[in-house]
């Protein structure tokens, strides 16, 4: 997570995106700790193909781990969750990404990342709706857990299933 006037934001990393993208919804709930929406001057698309609707971009300041970093960021159609963090961020910091011990390193900072939890298929309830991430088919569920202090927690549910099937 990122934090943008103080408001926690769910980002991604993405090594495969030339831009960085936040969600027109996520710029809506933090809007008022930002600039104004400068006027589209890119058209993007996902990975599937689909327009991501670029309203604008706007300079986004935001906290990860102790830093605090500053990006032209454009605002537009974005699905299960608030920033995807490009390669135009990447570059601009010199980002490492190191997937053996799970940190990203920017500058001298080391940030951790990749927090997974086990979820057992009898705590499966429902899909809840299909996030398309990527292109083998990463998916959103929801899940009830038995263990309270897990609440809110992010979750990482590994395997493949057919609706109702075990994971």
């Amino acid at each position: 997570t990122i934090e943008v006037g103080g408001v926690p934001l769910v980002a991604c990393i993405d090594t495969g995106a030339t831009f960085s993208l936040m969600s027109d919804k996520a710029y809506e709930q933090v809007s008022e700790h930002l600039p104004g929406l400068l006027p589209a001057q890119v058209s993007l698309s996902g990975a599937g193909g689909e327009s991501l609707e670029v309203k604008g971009a706007v300079s986004l300041e935001f906290k990860l781990g102790e830093g605090l970093y500053d990006q032209l960021t454009h605002v537009g159609k974005l699905e299960g969750l608030d920033l995807l963090l490009g390669m135009d961020w990447l570059s601009s910091y010199g980002v490492t990404i190191d997937c053996a011990t799970k940190t990203i390193r920017i500058g001298t900072r080391d940030v951790m990342f990749g927090r997974a939890m086990t979820v057992s298929s009898r705590d499966l309830v429902r899909m809840c709706k299909t996030v398309r991430i990527r292109p083998r088919g990463v998916q959103r569920v929801l899940c009830r857990i038995r263990d309270l202090s897990r609440v809110g927690q992010e979750v990482l549910v590994e395997g493949t299933t057919q609706l109702g099937g075990e994971l």
